[in-house]
């Protein structure tokens, strides 16, 4: 009884590798087709997409011991409550999304004078920014600019940025000088 249990067990056992090397014969077998086919579609190539901007201005766009852009003299000098307004575009030639942002880098104020420079700024006729200069100037990247704009393909805008001294503004301001201070747009993608 005992070699009877055995021989059935390893019968019943052996059943499992004998049945495993049979459905791979018959796979194997049955794999080895005559006939086959296949297509290709060759010569694939990308191009990375662009983000550029710019402007047609080759001279500030206030300046008062130059002729600034779009103007036909130099900028006056700034006065209490007296606006000095100078408009420049802006160009974007890309052709994926983008945000464009403008903020600003404050040049050399050895006078403190931006904290009495109002500001306006506006995109294409509308109101965008209203602040002192000192406060635009901490609009000073990307992540902190202001602007709406959202290109999608070749397009320009106008920006319209107008400058006030306050009526505020100190006695000890008198001849001081803002210089070197940078308006920047950016584009980027979403």
């Amino acid at each position: 009884m005992l070699v009877n249990d055995r021989v059935r067990k390893i019968s019943k056992w052996a059943g499992v590798p004998v049945g495993a090397l049979l459905s791979c014969v018959l796979v194997l077998a049955h794999s080895s087709a005559a006939f086959t086919a296949q297509t290709n579609n060759q010569s694939n190539g990308f191009k990375v997409g662009t983000v550029s901007l710019n402007n047609p201005l080759s001279v500030p766009l206030f300046n008062n011991t130059n002729v600034p852009a779009g103007n036909s003299a130099n900028d006056p000098v700034l006065e209490k409550g007296v606006p000095l307004t100078n408009s420049i575009t802006v160009n974007y030639n890309g052709n994926l999304a983008a945000n464009v942002k403008l903020y600003m880098t404050l040049g050399n104020d050895p006078g403190s004078v931006a904290q009495y420079v109002d500001v306006t700024v506006k995109e294409s006729g509308s109101s965008l920014w209203t602040g002192t200069l000192s406060q635009l100037a901490t609009k000073n990247n990307f992540a902190t600019g202001i602007g709406t704009w959202q290109p999608a393909s070749a397009a320009s805008k106008s920006y319209t940025i107008t400058m006030t001294l306050s009526s505020g503004t100190p006695l000890s301001a008198n001849s001081s000088t803002i210089s070197a201070s940078t308006f920047t747009w950016q584009a980027q993608t979403p």
